[in-house]
């Protein structure tokens, strides 16, 4: 009996002494980041310094077949139309996801107030009624969830002057719920999206490196009159990014090649230049950047020599399809 007393004493006097957690959207294992975005929109892939020669390009003959994509996009039918739903074995609806970053683009760079508003409205919807595959268990649904959420930051970022504190966190709000059907999301632990590696795997794509890392670009605000108020979602996709992403690769890139083998590593290694993009260019003055820059580029050397004369690349590593692929094809957008 004694014993058992002693033992009960001490259990009483250890949840004494602990501290009261409080259980924030996201709780991160990670350290706080030490750098941050601006405040001032846009900050997603560019912001106000960029928006001058951006328009300058638009019309630049060397991107006349992206102009032409881009003037199909916003002068859509369907920018006025309320998005209907979706079968349910879809994944998304690309042409609605592009028309909507496109629109919001338009108002950006242009100024067009009417694609702006349209950009908003399609945005609610689509989020909204945007579904995975049903039935399958091995899918690649983070990478059209990812997607989704990527363009949303774009939207509430670029369409910030139109956006309603109620838009605004209706988007975000079902953001939060899109993250949770990430892979990255660690299922019922707390909200914590740390699952998964950083190093190889699909956590090394684009769930954190650029659609968790946008989104959290786009809501960090510490003014609480801004139209949405968020510190929550930037803090844990750069503290995992600094303390994971960063070190691994800064090291691995000094090989000046890839480390994921010739199939999946030219195609992984595009999600790490779009991370590197949006710190860039996330703060207009005293910009940043979050790899070696030096070490980064050196790296692409290495799909330069490993090319054959006949356009195939020497397999290396991990290698199931690579042996039949030539130049132009989705594993080499990192060139």
């Amino acid at each position: 009996m004694k014993k058992l007393l002693t033992v009960l004493l001490s259990i009483m006097l250890i949840i004494s002494v602990m501290p009261v957690l409080s259980v924030s959207a996201y709780q991160s294992d990670y350290s706080s980041p030490t750098i941050y975005p601006q405040q001032a929109h846009p900050k997603v892939m560019f912001n106000a310094g960029h928006i001058p020669t951006i328009r300058a390009n638009l019309t630049a003959s060397a991107n006349s077949a992206a102009y032409q994509e881009f003037q199909r996009l916003i002068n859509l039918p369907a920018k006025s139309q309320s998005v209907a739903a979706f079968a349910s074995d879809v994944y998304w609806d690309e042409s609605i996801d592009n028309m909507a970053e496109a629109l919001a683009f338009d108002y950006v760079i242009n100024g067009n107030t009417e694609n702006g508003n349209y950009a908003i409205a399609r945005e609610k919807e689509y989020l909204q009624k945007v579904a995975a595959k049903n039935g399958t268990s091995n899918s690649l649904a983070y990478r059209y969830y990812g997607a989704a959420i990527f363009h949303a930051a774009e939207i509430i970022d670029w369409c910030y002057p139109l956006i309603s504190s109620s838009d605004a966190n209706t988007i975000i709000g079902y953001c939060d719920t899109i993250l949770k059907k990430l892979e990255i999301y660690t299922k019922g632990d707390s909200n914590k999206i740390n699952g998964q590696g950083g190093i190889t795997g699909h956590g090394s794509e684009n769930q954190l490196l650029r659609d968790i890392l946008a989104l959290g670009i786009a809501t960090y605000n510490t003014n609480s009159d801004a139209k949405f108020h968020r510190t929550d979602i930037y803090p844990l996709a750069m503290g995992r990014l600094q303390d994971e992403y960063v070190p691994a690769r800064n090291y691995l890139y000094q090989s000046e090649t890839i480390h994921q083998g010739s199939e999946y590593g030219w195609y992984r290694f595009y999600w790490d230049l779009c991370a590197e993009t949006l710190v860039e260019r996330m703060r207009q003055n005293n910009p940043v950047t979050l790899f070696d820059r030096e070490a980064m580029s050196n790296v692409l050397y290495g799909m330069i020599y490993s090319r054959r004369p006949d356009g195939r690349f020497f397999a290396e590593g991990d290698n199931q399809h690579s042996d039949y692929w030539y130049y132009n094809n989705f594993n080499r957008q990192a060139a």
